[in-house]
């Protein structure tokens, strides 16, 4: 009779504690569905025609004028800014935000104008200017990269929270002097 030596399968593993075993074959989770692109990729090349962006191949991008054979349609940020449907929202407090308004509001511009060029989506929805500013923003990277911008130039307190489960980011940055 043969005799089998055992295989240590890196499958079932005891874990630290010895006491349950771990499993590495998970199930994989699906990829977050945005529902603004499912119906754009059905359209190629399009260009929308609110902001001129062009879809081409899968990607957006400025196109520098009007393509023959492009069908027109109401790109991703542009509808969710017509359904104030936001992907970011960064809060700014403190005192020093309040002294410094015009200066903060200027590196939120600046930041954007230089997001939007490599990404077209990425855009400002609302900048609520009450005590506490809100800044709402197309998707997250955008809301991302302000709150970092603000934390680089200003330093101050930065927070950043990812709801579970949902392509969403809040982000809270303040300073009191």
């Amino acid at each position: 009779m043969r005799q089998f030596a055992r295989v240590h399968s890196p499958i079932l593993e005891p874990n630290l504690k010895g006491a349950t075993l771990d499993r590495r074959d998970k199930l994989i989770q699906q990829q977050q569905h945005d529902p603004y692109f499912s119906r754009i990729h059905k359209q190629d090349p399009a260009t929308c025609k609110h902001c001129g962006v062009h879809f081409s191949k899968g990607h957006f991008a400025w196109a520098g004028g009007k393509h023959s054979n492009a069908v027109l349609m109401e790109c991703p940020a542009c509808q969710r800014i017509r359904d104030g449907y936001e992907g970011g929202l960064l809060t700014i407090s403190g005192g020093f935000a309040r002294a410094h308004r015009a200066e903060i509001l200027n590196l939120i511009s600046n930041t954007e104008k230089l997001e939007k060029q490599q990404r077209p989506l990425e855009r400002i929805i609302d900048i609520n200017k009450g005590k506490a500013m809100e800044v709402t923003t197309t998707y997250e990277h955008l809301a991302r990269r302000l709150g970092k911008a603000l934390s680089r130039a200003y330093k101050g307190d930065l927070q950043m929270t990812y709801p579970k489960g949902e392509k969403y980011i809040r982000i809270s940055w303040s300073r009191e002097s």
